[in-house]
Formats: structure tokens, C-alpha cells, sequence
């Protein structure tokens, strides 16, 4: 069974005994939203860990709640000198107008 939280999930999976991340989040586009739903998926640790914030911020919400969706890129180097792109999902929640 995988720890309760992410950073617990992480270090289980560092040792090859642990669930790797999987996190869906379900969206409309709020200037349009009769386009449908759509569906983000992402495996990576930094946005697993991220979406256990905005899902604590969601919960104190009622209704509805505008977000942004961006793709982060960043650049990294690794401790052999090779420098690449990262690029990460981010939500944002907007206030309320």
C-alpha cells in the first residue's frame, strides 16, 4: 500500500517500493465551456505534490472555481554539466470578481 502523502509516495518509489504519481485533473474552458471537458494528465512528482495544495485550496471553495492552467518551462542543469528544458503543468486559482 502506498504512504498517505506525496513526499512518503516519493521516497517509497526512490526504493523501488512505492506507486509512481498519476495525477488527472478535469477542466472547461470558461470562455467557452460547451467545447466539453477536458482531461490533464501528468506522472511527474513536482505536479503530483503541487495539486495536493490547489486540491486543499478546492475544498474550501463552493461552486465553480476559475483557474489558469500554464506550462512552466524551466532549464536545468544536471551534476554532469547537461543543461534541458523542463516543462511542468501549474494551476493557478483565480479570485473570484
Amino acid at each position: 500500500q502506498c504512504p498517505p502523502t506525496v513526499k512518503g509516495r516519493w521516497r517509497a518509489a526512490k526504493v523501488g517500493d512505492g506507486c509512481e504519481p498519476l495525477v488527472q485533473v478535469a477542466f472547461r474552458l470558461a470562455g467557452d465551456p460547451t467545447v466539453g471537458r477536458f482531461l490533464l494528465a501528468s506522472a511527474t512528482w513536482l505536479f503530483a505534490d503541487h495539486s495536493a495544495s490547489v486540491r486543499v485550496a478546492l475544498s474550501q471553495q463552493h461552486g465553480p472555481v476559475r483557474a489558469r492552467l500554464s506550462i512552466d518551462r524551466t532549464l536545468h542543469t544536471t551534476r554532469c554539466g547537461t543543461t534541458f528544458a523542463y516543462s511542468r503543468p501549474t494551476i493557478s486559482l483565480l479570485t473570484r470578481s
